[in-house]
């Protein structure tokens, strides 16, 4: 074991690999923690149980990525995070946004944020409440509401006022999150992008009855996610291995559940 009086005389890339060892010592890492290399103080976050005493003190660094790996790091406590909540640093809020240690009223004040890319953080917290959600599906920024439309707390009542959201990105996201419910999804089983009906048409949620109107859908991306999907009907499966893009029929012979029916009609097409 490295003495601590020895620290100060090895090299930098010995000096991370102590850094972020779980065996070394209070006393030696904070020696580390005020090495003037900054890759040295990095190392330390990389620590799986560094000591809460250098979290703290290293949340102060001059560095930014060691601030920013800091709001990121597991275990760094709730009160070291809310006083890094107002850190200079838009990158050092924003982990501080996503890290699951933040409390909820500090995420009120991130919710608020000067920077988008903070903002845009706060939707993925397992702490964010339902209140903030609502308050930020209402943001003027599309990567704002695009982040609450993607949070797996987002409930179904928000995610409905969503799939009005002007922006394509956003209703996008709706229909991917899981908690998109039938009614959602039967709203943007009509929405006028196709991308949209794309994300409804992959869904393993989407019910067969909307799987069966989307394999008449006018865009062939759409029938492509259809024949794709493994909850389709092998019938409906059958109807797409006639259909008139090549690329939709070669997705159906690829569906593990294509009946033989379906594969006998294949084979008569030589392009597929």
């Amino acid at each position: 074991m490295t003495d601590m009086n020895d620290v100060g005389s090895i090299s930098s890339f010995d000096k991370q690999n102590m850094a972020c060892n779980p065996e070394t010592t209070e006393d030696i890492l904070k020696i580390l923690a005020k090495d003037a290399d900054s890759a040295v103080r990095q190392a330390i976050t990389r620590n799986p149980d560094p000591p809460i005493e250098i979290l703290e003190l290293l949340a102060f660094d001059k560095s930014e990525d060691v601030r920013r790996l800091v709001a990121h790091h597991p275990k760094t406590p709730e009160y070291v995070l809310k006083i890094m909540a107002e850190d200079i640093a838009d990158i050092v809020r924003h982990y501080v946004a996503i890290n699951p240690n933040t409390a909820l009223n500090t995420l009120g004040i991130l919710a608020k944020d000067e920077s988008i890319f903070v903002e845009s953080g706060v939707p993925s917290n397992p702490n964010v409440s339902e209140e903030l959600l609502e308050e930020l599906a209402q943001n003027r920024f599309e990567r704002v509401r695009k982040s609450v439309a993607e949070s797996p707390k987002t409930p179904e009542y928000i995610l409905k006022k969503l799939t009005n959201d002007k922006e394509v990105a956003v209703r996008v996201s709706v229909a991917e999150n899981p908690n998109a419910s039938e009614d959602v999804l039967k709203i943007l089983l009509k929405d006028k992008d196709k991308n949209v009906r794309q994300e409804v048409a992959q869904n393993p949620r989407t019910p067969q009855s909307f799987l069966e109107i989307l394999t008449k859908d006018q865009s062939a991306a759409v029938r492509h996610h259809v024949a794709e999907n493994l909850n389709t009907p092998k019938d409906m499966l059958i109807l797409l291995a006639s259909d008139e893009d090549a690329f939709v029929r070669l997705t159906v012979s690829r569906n593990p559940n294509t009946p033989a029916a379906a594969l006998k009609i294949l084979t008569g097409n030589i392009d597929l």
